[in-house]
């Protein structure tokens, strides 16, 4: 899944972040199945529904979601 996280503007400074490195999802088996099984099919994706932050982690809120149609 390409996500892209922007670091934020008042973190530190001397440390550098690639937005764009690969990040654990801390799901089980079943669950991750389940959501590849979803994003599989034509026109569906994971959108990011909320964030959470507690100390160092961050828990996000995600749900798949169905594009518009364009005609």
């Amino acid at each position: 899944m390409a996500q892209n996280f922007t670091p934020m503007a008042v973190a530190s400074t001397h440390v550098v972040c690639d937005p764009t490195r690969t990040r654990k999802l801390l799901l089980n088996q079943r669950e991750l199945d389940s959501l590849y099984g979803r994003i599989n099919r034509e026109g569906y994706t994971v959108v990011a529904l909320s964030l959470y932050w507690k100390n160092a982690w961050c828990k996000v809120k995600i749900g798949v979601a169905k594009g518009k149609k364009t005609t």
